[in-house]
C-alpha cells in the first residue's frame, strides 16, 4: 500500500537501491519476476501492483498469522528473517518478536546474503526492527487500498493503531 511506498521510496518512481531493489515499492527483480514474469519494477503502476501483491503474500503467510507487523517485517527484511524472529521468539506476538529481529538478522543463515548485497548486518538489523513501526505511523494518512485497510484493521484489533 501507499504507506509502504512512502517508507520504501518516499513515493519516488525512479528510486533505486544499491542492493538492487527498484521502483516505488522497492521490489527485487527476483520477487517481481516470480510474481509476474516480464514485469517492469521501474513502471510505477507495475511497482505498486508487485509491492501490494508481495505484501498481501506476506500478510497471508500462515506462519505470520495475519499479523501485519510480521508481514511488514518480512517485506523489508525478507520472509526468512521474519520467520527466524518468530521461531526465536516462540510466538507471533509483535511485542515479543520485535526484540528478536536483531538476532534473526544477525543469524548465520543470512550472513552470505548480507555479504553478497554488501549490507552491514548490524545496520540492517536496526532498519528491519524499526521498519514496521515506521510504516504504521504512515498508515492513517495513506489509507487508500484494500490491503492498507486490512493492515490498518488488523493493527487496530491488536491495539497498535487507534482510529
Amino acid at each position: 500500500g501507499k504507506a509502504v511506498a512512502v517508507q520504501e521510496s518516499a513515493g519516488k518512481n525512479n528510486a533505486v537501491s544499491p542492493t538492487g531493489v527498484e521502483g516505488i515499492m522497492q521490489v527485487t527483480d527476483k520477487t517481481a519476476q516470480s510474481m509476474i514474469p516480464g514485469s517492469d519494477r521501474a513502471d510505477s503502476m507495475q511497482s505498486i501492483i508487485l509491492g501490494s501483491m508481495y505484501l498481501e503474500n506476506m500478510l497471508s503467510n500462515p506462519s505470520f498469522k495475519n499479523n501485519p507487523m510480521l508481514a511488514l517485517t518480512a517485506y523489508n527484511g525478507g520472509p526468512g528473517v521474519a520467520q527466524k524472529a518468530v521461531d526465536l521468539a516462540g510466538t507471533t506476538d509483535w511485542n515479543v518478536v520485535k526484540n528478536y529481529i536483531p538476532a534473526a538478522v544477525m543469524h548465520p543463515d543470512f550472513a552470505k546474503e548480507w555479504k553478497r548485497l554488501k549490507i552491514n548486518p548490524k545496520d540492517k538489523a536496526k532498519e528491519v526492527q524499526e521498519y514496521a513501526e515506521k510504516v504504521v505511523v504512515n498508515v492513517p494518512a495513506f489509507l487508500y487500498s484494500r490491503q492498507d485497510m486490512d493492515v490498518a484493521n488488523a493493527l487496530k484489533q491488536q491495539g497498535v493503531l487507534v482510529f
